[in-house]
């Protein structure tokens, strides 16, 4: 293998939001052998950052699920994505018009940076607005949305809701992508988050392996949750933690969990760490 892709939160980090001291010799391992390391995360860089230090050892950090790439050592982004002014204010009026609380983030590298629309009162949403609390405006207006890199819509924990904002929005909206994801700050309310077309974080894993001229035969993946299941499919050798839903897990092979370094045992049966 070559490339190792692996989730962070749910996957990499422990329930602590901290990585064991196993699965950081075993990234430091996998360096050692010239095998390329990518997290592969829903964090932009901002939020990557507070969990995972600047010598942390890692080549690229593939953030927002795909919208883009960050190569680690030298601090520079590599590959970038992002929804036009027109497009990103025709899916603000149709989530305002259903009455969903969401946000709609800024370009990279300034996309830790929101405008939020909120009406419900959903305390997920809420914990969110809290932790950007510096970062966040409220929208007042659709004139003042520009070119964004996403968003992110807080919905309850039913799937209904998820295919029925689904449905509305893509029979509507041509050149995005809906990604399904699990809130990290709660386990239970899902995340609806629009991208542009080609963002994914196995279409983003395709372009590096291609800039890398790596093979597909030559990848791994480690996730945790719906918005990894993409970026699994690509991959040749494909794992999902214990800690994962049963649905997933149904669908790839499985490792221990993110609390019982999920992520070394899954590179110690590919043998190829040590």
């Amino acid at each position: 293998m070559k490339i190792i892709f692996t989730d962070l939160d749910g996957t990499l980090l422990n329930p602590n939001n901290k990585i064991s001291i196993q699965d950081f010799q075993t990234l430091e391992n996998l360096g050692a052998k010239g095998i390329v390391r990518v997290i592969a995360t829903g964090r932009n860089i901002f939020s990557a950052k507070k969990v995972i230090p600047n010598n942390f050892p890692v080549d690229y950090l593939l953030f927002s699920t795909g919208l883009g790439i960050l190569e680690w050592k030298t601090q520079t982004i590599i590959y970038n994505n992002f929804i036009p002014r027109n497009t990103a204010q025709k899916i603000a009026k149709i989530l305002i018009a259903q009455k969903k609380d969401f946000a709609v983030h800024r370009k990279t590298p300034y996309n830790h940076y929101y405008h939020y629309f909120a009406t419900n009162n959903i305390q997920d949403s809420n914990s969110r607005n809290k932790i950007y609390k510096d970062y966040i405006t409220p929208l007042k207006a659709i004139d003042n949305i520009n070119d964004v890199s996403q968003f992110v819509v807080i919905l309850s924990d039913k799937i209904s809701e998820f295919i029925e904002l689904q449905k509305n929005i893509s029979s509507k909206i041509q050149g995005v992508r809906i990604v399904r994801a699990t809130s990290p700050l709660n386990n239970s309310n899902i995340w609806f988050e629009v991208y542009p077309k080609k963002v994914s974080k196995g279409l983003t894993a395709l372009w590096l392996c291609k800039k890398l001229n790596i093979n597909r035969n030559e990848t791994v993946g480690i996730g945790n949750d719906y918005n990894d299941i993409d970026l699994l499919k690509f991959t040749n050798k494909s794992f999902m933690v214990e800690n994962a839903p049963v649905e997933l897990k149904k669908m790839f092979e499985t490792t221990s969990s993110n609390a019982q370094n999920g992520f070394s045992q899954a590179i110690n049966e590919l043998r190829i760490s040590n």
